[in-house]
Formats: C-alpha cells, structure tokens, sequence
C-alpha cells in the first residue's frame, strides 16, 4: 500500500491517500511549517507584542495541521472559545515556545 500523491496547494500542504487492505482509503497532509515558526520566533524577538495603539496583543501563530494534530491528541479544540484554560495552558507551556509570537505570561 503505498501513498499515491493527491494535491498541493499554494500554502505548501501536500496531500496523499493510499487504499487501505480493508478496501478503506486513508487521507494524509503534510506541511513544511519552518517558515511560519522561523516567522513566529522573528516576531517574538520583534517587540512586546502590543499593536501601534495598544489594544490588541499578539500571542501566538499555529500551524493548522498542529490544531487538528492537538484535537486528535489531547481532545482539546484550540478553536474553540469553551477550551479557553487549556489553550493558556499550552501557550504558558515552554515546549510550545516555537508557537508564541510574543513574550509574556497568557
């Protein structure tokens, strides 16, 4: 069973299937995010995040294929407003420093 190429996109997701021996098909994307987090620690380094008039503050720039991959993982939606705690949680986490574009305690 190998991975016939599907489609790519201009973001750089490239996407695969294969045929299961079960006759199921298993759909697989992948994404080079080094630019983004190269981005991301750039910002960082930048300033402290605030906008020009100081009522938006930056956070953090996640890759979509890294939500899905969390949601899959841990059960915890980053999109969505009810997981609020957990998604400060891993903001706060220093092992997801590479996805903070400023730096300061959430």
């Amino acid at each position: 069973m190998t991975w016939q190429p599907l489609w790519s996109d201009p973001s750089g997701t490239q996407t695969y299937m294969r045929e299961n021996a079960d006759g199921t098909f298993t759909i697989w994307s992948t994404k080079d995010n080094d630019p983004l987090l190269d981005l991301n620690k750039a910002m960082a380094n930048e300033n402290n995040g605030y906008s020009p008039s100081k009522d938006i503050r930056r956070i953090a720039s996640v890759p979509l294929h890294f939500i899905q991959e969390y949601k899959d993982k841990t059960g915890v939606d980053l999109l969505n407003p009810h997981h609020d705690d957990a998604r400060k949680r891993l903001f706060n986490d220093g092992s997801f420093a590479h996805l903070r574009t400023a730096h300061w305690r959430v």
